[in-house]
């Protein structure tokens, strides 16, 4: 028996951040405050007769920012003291007008405002792990071998790749969340056994893995509602997030749990922390038959059946680690309600179905 206790630290890892996103000025909270705090100018441009912020052959000379109802018109316009006014709404849910008009109010806010999105790549990630491993080893006689090891362990880490922003540009530490790849409790039991000649001399070896659920994130479909010019936001979500669990195929979801997610205004970063949600856990069990057949001292020749998943039990995957809260618009019918709310948190594929592979190996 066997117990070790490890424990990583990862630094310097690989981490992208947009070096020109628009920075907040010091007397607003987010970009929201500062949107709705005051008129835009919008005037043409003598050269190019675009405008700078909303280019529409309706648009107004100035552009402000409100909030709104949700289902409110995402862009209005009104006129005051003889001055055409476009009305854009803060609190709009599905629109990419709204978000281009509000990034390009910004842009003046970049360190290069000549220039968009520059990613730069920086050593400022980190992992830490902690593992507690349990060991079981037994041989019985030269025939029965056998093995069984639990592992307790918490991979926390900033980011999945040497591409991932921070929902805040450059503060990956407040992104430090449970890792994609980890697995609190894993349990594998293997074992080979060597058959006697009267059952024809086989080779059995097994290996049977259980594992508790890995986190997946949940955001919502690219948008880039912070205006950091990164699509990595998240929902806002006022409920407990212990219940954001995957579903089977047949499962109902609790409505009240859609209810708890919203999107942020524009402008700001929505609170559900990274990685918030618990995926599918896993259970597998693999099998593999062989026997030796020598055909001269220096000539082996060793047929072998391996059968992955042999209970072809389901395994179920959301196919990646990223799911979709889609906010549906107060006007939305009930079958686009329904939709959501028969596919969100629901895991749609499968991995490692049953599997059967015939080999032939040749020693000499």
């Amino acid at each position: 028996m066997e117990t070790n206790l490890t424990s990583t630290r990862g630094i310097h890892l690989w981490r992208e951040f947009n070096v020109n996103a628009p920075r907040s000025p010091n007397s607003y909270v987010n970009f929201t405050s500062y949107l709705a705090s005051r008129d835009f100018a919008n005037f043409r441009n003598a050269s190019s007769s675009n405008r700078p912020i909303y280019n529409a052959s309706n648009a107004g000379e100035l552009v402000r920012f409100l909030f709104q109802a949700n289902n409110a018109n995402t862009v209005n316009r009104v006129v005051e003291f003889g001055v055409p006014i476009t009305v854009i709404n803060l609190n709009s849910q599905a629109s990419s007008t709204a978000l281009d008009a509000a990034i390009s109010a910004l842009n003046n806010l970049r360190p290069d405002p000549a220039s968009n999105e520059i990613e730069e790549l920086t050593s400022a990630g980190n992992s830490f792990y902690r593992g507690l491993t349990l060991e079981l080893r037994r041989r019985f006689g030269s025939a029965v071998s056998f093995r069984a090891g639990y592992t307790f362990s918490k991979l926390i880490d900033d980011g999945v790749v040497n591409t991932s922003d921070a929902l805040s540009p450059g503060d990956f530490r407040g992104e430090r969340a449970r890792s994609l790849l980890d697995r609190r409790h894993r349990f594998v039991v293997s074992s080979v056994m060597e058959l006697p000649r009267v059952c024809g001399s086989f080779e059995l070896g097994s290996i049977w893995r259980v594992a508790s659920g890995a986190p997946f994130n949940i955001s919502i479909s690219g948008t880039d509602r912070n205006l950091d010019d990164v699509g990595n936001d998240r929902p806002n979500f006022s409920g407990d997030t212990h219940k954001l669990r995957w579903r089977s195929p047949g499962s109902k979801i609790d409505p009240a749990l859609i209810d708890a997610f919203s999107l942020p205004p524009i402008g700001q970063s929505g609170n559900l922390p990274r990685n918030a949600g618990h995926g599918p856990g896993q259970f597998m069990l693999d099998l593999n038959v062989s026997r030796e057949f020598r055909l001269h001292q220096r000539f082996v020749v060793r047929p072998v059946i391996e059968f992955d998943n042999v209970l072809n039990k389901t395994v179920f995957s959301f196919g990646s680690e990223f799911v979709n809260f889609n906010a549906l618009s107060p006007t939305a019918t009930e079958e686009q309600r329904k939709a959501f709310m028969d596919s969100f948190l629901l895991a749609t594929r499968t991995m490692r179905p049953r599997q059967i592979r015939v080999g032939l190996k040749f020693e000499f």
